[in-house]
Formats: C-alpha cells, structure tokens, sequence
C-alpha cells in the first residue's frame, strides 16, 4: 500500500448504543461522602462520588443525578484518583477502569451530562497500568499520567492517545494554562514544559517537599512549609507567606492573581486578597472546596454545603446534612424526604432531582412526614422552645405537595414537654399522639383537637388508623403494642407481647406486626388472634396487603445475614434483592413497586431507579502510517442478512463532524451510533440490534455535505 501521509493517526471504532450503566436493583443518589466538587459558574456546579454524578443549576440548593454510575464493573471508589475534569456547565470527562481487566475508559458529556460517550483509553506503548490525573484544557486537548510516572495527550477529546513522555518521577498533579505552556509535579520537584509535555525541566522552587502549586498566567504559587512565588513562570521564587503560620500546606487554589485559599494539613483554610502576600483565618473545617470567584465559593465538609460570600466574609448553608428521618413516595413524581435537623427535600421528577425546603431547618426536628388528599400532608417531631427546658411537640403542614411548609401547633398543653414520633391518615382524618394527648384534625391539618387518652405518660412511636379503628406502639415500659377502637382516647393492649418494633394495619382484618429480630405475627381478624408468620427476618415494613420488604435473614447458624427481600403476595413468598444491607426504620422507607421505591439509612438515600444512559466507544485498532481516503464512502453491513450485530465500515477523506443513523421500515429513527468530531480515515461501527425486531432497516452516514443511505436485513 502506498503511503501518502505520514504520522497520521486512525482509529478503529466499535460502538454498543445506549447501555444502561449501572447493573444494580438499587443506588446511593444521596451521601455523605463526596470525592470532587466543581462550580464553573455562579450558579452551575457537579458533585462526584463513587455512586453518582449530580449537578446544580442554582448554586448548590437543587442538585440532579445526571448519571448512576456502575459499582459493580467499575471501581468507581477511586474516581477522584483516576480524575474528574469539568470544563463548564455542558462539558466533562472523567476516567475509570474495570474490576476485571484493569481496563481504563474515558466518559464524556458535551451537553450537561444528558448523555456520555465511553471510549477506552489506548495507544502505542500505553499501558493499562494507571490512568489517573487527568486534566482536560478545552473540549479537544487534555493530558493524563499514565503507569505513574508517564504523561499522555489527547487533542481530539478522547479518541486518540499520545504517549508524551516517560520516567517523569511520580506524578502528582499536572495543570496545562495553554497547548503549550504547563507543569506537574512529584513530592521532590515541580517540573515546567513549554511544547505541550514532549520536554520537561525541574524548577529550582527552594522548597524540598512540594504538597501542591497553582498557577495563573505567568505567575506560580507553591504550598510547602508555606507559600512559595514566582512571577515569571518560574525562573524566580520567593517565600511570600507571612502574617500567618500556616505549616504544611496541604490544598493551594488561586481563583485568580490576586484572590486564593489554602489549607493547611490540620483543615484550616486562609484567604488572601493580595496574591498571598497577607493571609486571614476563613474556616476551621476544609473538606472539598471549589471557587468561581471572590464573591462565590463552596465548601463540602461534614455532609454540608456551605456558600461563602463577599470575600468569604458571609456563609450559609445551601445544602444541609441529611440525618434521615422519613421519605414518602406521594405521587407518581413527587418524593419527600426529611432530616431529623429540620431539613426537608423534595424531588418533583420521581427522584432524579431534589431541592432543599429550608422552612423547619435549624429549629425542629422532624421524625415522621404524612400526606393525605390533594397534595396535602403534615410533619411532626419536636423543638425546645428558648424559654423552656422542655422539649414542645409541633405539627407543620403543607398544601403544595411538600413546597413549603407552616407550623400549625407548637404546644399541646403538656406542662413536662412532649413530642411527637408518628403521624397517620385516614378518610379524611389526621392522627398524632403526644406524651398524653390524642390530636386528630379533620380540616387537612389547619386545626386540631386535643383529647385527653387513657394511654399516658408516653408517646408513641408509630400510629396506624383505618377509620376510628387504630394500632400504636407505646414508648412506655416495655413498649407494648395497643390497639383503640374510638379514635385514639382509648387503648387497651393488643396482646400479650412485649417490645413491638413495627406495625402495619393494611385492611380491617389484616395487621402485621414485629417484635425484633425472627419473630413476626399476623392477625387476620382485627387483633383478636395471632399467628406465627414463620419469617425469619430482622424487621419488616409492608406498604400495602400486597407489597412488603424485609431485610435480615435467620441461617441455619442463628446468625441475621445480610439481605433485603420482597414480596408482592402478601407475605407468602419472598425475592432476595440485590441491596447492600441497609438498616432502615419503619419511616425511611417507601415504595410502589418492585422498579419505584427509596429506602433510607441514617446519611444515605437509595433508589431503585437507574440514572443517565452511556453510548460505549471502545478503541480497538491503530496505525500510526496510512494513506488517507480520497473520496467518502459507506459501505454495505457485513455480514448481511445479520444477527443481532452486524459491521458497518466508512471512510473521510478529511475530518469532520460525522453522524451515522439507523431507520426503520416507515423512516423512523431507531438508533444513533455516530454523532461526534472524528478524524479522517477508515472507520468500522458494530451495530447491536439486540432490541429491535426482524425487517428491513436502513443506516444513513451525514458528514458535511455528503450523505449516503444504504440497506440491511435483520433475521431472527
């Protein structure tokens, strides 16, 4: 084969069209733990750990799961090692690698994590040995280190690899400020290029052990035993950092010349205003942090999002931590979830997206939610009023489905406090039991009775009412289960066990109840008889006659193991799920289904709902000499008739953006495998039509002003 062009780069691609990424029945899509946070505007900001990508649209106080990611083939714990690089609100990359294989894959969105493309990260002599630190200057061009102490490059977004450099030492961190002009460093030196990473050579900083740097232009900052500068990109530095001991510093941002934050190895995190000449105490807690500007920065410590304001000067919170308490599936869209700090969340999308409802946060604490008819609903719990040394019951309501909220009652007329621990809802009626009141309202929660109860002295953790009939698990003694026939002023016990955990009263007859690990009963007429349910599970939480969850299995060994069951038959049989073992109360969960349901530990929500859907683009085939097609060309699928894939080859005569579709019988669109910039060359698609059904169907390549449609035959 004659060659026409030398040095030219073509890649082979497979393409599998939209996978679903994560393989689990359930999903973190809130935690504690956050492994990277970067706001690119005053208002748009992505969130990163092992379980999810999210992304805020108002500075931090609506976030969305923009993508569920796979735990399962993926070790997504080491994410923030592997790297994360968001350019703006639309663009993004971020690198993992699989459990088995080692293999490292490149992810990608252009248009705000709506959609990500994955390619596998290959190229001559790079190894599938660590591929982490990456770092992306503009939609094209980004730079990773590779087997530790090699940097890589890619100027096309992700198709091609260069291997730049090798034996660098142990890379730490790399920042590019342009094509040319970049550094990384190791613990012993910080190292400058200024052709792009092909030759590198160490500064002469003065300082021994580097912990970061930053750089703005021409002007670099060093964190050691202090803040190192140099104005002229190096050639000159000088220790800068005076009005504050500062020790070793182990976090260094520049937000630009003038403004910058560090912190030192004990979490403390000091401002300048003068390009780090003077320095002053801003924060005694630093976890994650991220800064667009002087006057808008974020800090993520503790489960909290704080926003820092006017030169850090002003902060509140704009996310808080969340200490489940209940969740509440209330309609086919609407999820709400409350936190024992007062703290309530709402999603209006089925649990993709939600925003914090600050309206009870910081003074009541909230411990069960309840919704009625036409999106109305109460919360109920606590607070201590400034003038008491009691804790008061409150009940707030809601008449927009969980918006916003307002206190109806703060005292319940009990002189040594009280509280309230379970809220319930029945033909039109609310009901409440405080320390030694029965509340009812029958006006959607506007305004409430307060009835006097032989039942006492204590409060009940859980309430469950059809009609005037009701079930209550007393705080009292030894927490008995008891049972009214008139609205909750009279209770008598409901039989003769002790320390009931939960209670589930389902239909005039049916009732559940569990009294602790491998003993559960049943009654089937009303409470006047039980019977041994024979389920050996720890707790159980039924959402209707039908649909219930257990977790916790009795072996043979009298030992609980982990597990989370389901059953759609009322109790009868039982499906092991594939949860993580999730210590849920009777509140923190919520379903409707086998695909629709959150379940809640103490700082974790779980959904059964998988988030954001990934086009797998995996780099199989490269040749560094090739002669470059003359003409456009698609041609014919092989082999065709074909089941379920099939190969579709075609060739650019110059580089472009290309997009290759397929079409049904009547014109319809079925599958997009090819919507991006690629280089010229010959390429090979692998189409997968797994889900489509026999028939003719017809593949469409675009590419500037040339367009071909070409037949192939699906036979199953």
């Amino acid at each position: 084969m004659k060659i026409s062009i030398k040095y030219f780069t073509i890649v082979l691609i497979v393409i599998s069209v939209q996978i679903i990424f994560a393989q689990k029945n359930i999903h973190n899509i809130h935690s504690l733990n956050h492994e990277f946070m970067k706001f690119v505007s005053d208002k748009d900001g992505w969130l990163v750990n092992k379980d999810y990508i999210k992304k805020t649209y108002d500075g931090g106080r609506t976030w969305e799961v923009k993508l569920t990611l796979d735990t399962e083939t993926y070790y997504t714990e080491y994410i923030k090692n592997c790297g994360i690089s968001f350019l703006d609100a639309n663009t993004g990359f971020f690198v993992l690698f699989t459990r088995t294989g080692n293999n490292y894959f490149l992810f990608k969105t252009t248009d705000g994590g709506d959609s990500w493309q994955q390619r596998s990260i290959s190229g001559e002599n790079i190894t599938n040995n660590d591929v982490s630190h990456l770092t992306f200057l503009n939609i094209n061009i980004g730079w990773a280190r590779n087997n530790w102490d090699n940097i890589i490059r890619t100027t096309d977004g992700g198709i091609t690899w260069e291997l730049m450099n090798e034996d660098l030492g142990n890379i730490y961190k790399i920042k590019f400020v342009n094509e040319s002009l970049g550094y990384y460093y190791t613990t012993s030196g910080l190292f400058k290029t200024v052709d792009g990473g092909y030759n590198w050579v160490q500064l002469n900083t003065g300082v021994t052990y580097h912990w970061d740097f930053d750089v703005v232009g021409d002007e670099l900052w060093v964190g050691s035993d202090g803040i190192y500068y140099s104005p002229n990109a190096g050639e000159t530095w000088s220790k800068i950092s005076s009005d504050v001991t500062l020790g070793n510093v182990s976090k260094l941002y520049m937000i630009d010349k003038n403004y910058g934050i560090v912190s030192n190895n004990s979490g403390y995190a000091y401002f300048t205003e003068n390009g780090g000449l003077n320095w002053s105490l801003k924060s005694t807690k630093f976890g994650l942090s991220s800064f667009f500007d002087s006057n808008n920065g974020w800090f993520y410590s503790d489960g909290y999002l704080t926003k820092a304001e006017n030169k850090f000067d002003t902060t509140y919170t704009v996310f808080p931590k969340m200490d489940f308490s209940d969740v509440v599936i209330v309609n086919d869209l609407v999820i709400v979830a409350s936190s024992t700090n007062g703290a309530i969340i709402r999603s209006n999308d089925g649990g993709k997206t939600w925003t914090f409802i600050n309206d009870l946060y910081g003074k009541y604490y909230i411990y069960d939610l309840c919704f009625g008819e036409a999106g109305n609903g109460v919360a109920v719990g606590y607070y201590l009023p400034s003038n008491s040394a009691y804790n008061m019951a409150f009940i707030a309501k809601t008449n927009d489905v969980g918006a916003t909220w307002q206190i109806v009652m703060e005292d319940t007329g009990e002189p040594y406090g009280s509280a309230i621990y379970s809220a319930d809802y029945s033909s039109g009626k609310y009901y409440v039991k405080s320390v030694g009141r029965m509340l009812s309202s029958i006006d959607l929660g506007q305004n409430w009775s307060i009835d006097s109860t032989d039942w006492g002295g204590a409060a009940f953790s859980q309430t469950d009412f059809i009609g005037n009939t009701g079930f209550g698990i007393s705080l009292y003694g030894t927490q008995p289960l008891v049972k009214s026939i008139n609205g909750g002023t009279g209770w008598v016990k409901a039989l003769n066990e002790d320390y009931v955990q939960s209670v589930y009263y389902l239909a005039e007859n049916l009732i559940w109840a569990n009294f602790g690990p491998g003993k559960n009963l049943k009654s089937l007429n009303g409470g006047d008889n039980w019977i041994d349910a024979e389920l050996d599970f720890q707790n159980i939480y039924f959402k209707n006659q039908l649909l219930g969850i257990a977790y916790g299995y009795l072996n043979n060994n009298d030992i609980f193991s982990d597990g989370t069951y389901l059953t759609l038959d009322g109790g009868n049989t039982w499906e092991l799920l594939n949860y993580p073992q999730i210590n849920f109360t009777r509140h923190a969960i919520d379903f409707t289904s086998k695909q629709q349901g959150f379940l809640a530990s103490q700082f974790d929500l779980y959904s059964m709902q998988v988030y954001g859907d990934v086009d797998s683009i995996v780099s199989v085939e490269k040749s560094d000499f090739t002669e470059i097609p003359k003409e456009f060309s698609l041609s014919q699928n092989y082999p065709n008739p074909f089941n379920p894939t099939t190969n579709i080859e075609f060739s650019l005569p110059k580089s472009g953006n290309v997009s290759l579709k397929v079409f049904n019988f009547i014109g319809e669109e079925v599958a997009e495998l090819v919507n991006n910039e690629m280089i010229a060359g010959y390429h090979s698609v692998n189409f997968n039509a797994t889900n489509l059904s026999s028939g003719i169907y017809f593949y469409r390549i675009t590419s500037g002003n040339f367009t071909q449609t070409n037949k192939m035959l699906l036979i199953k």
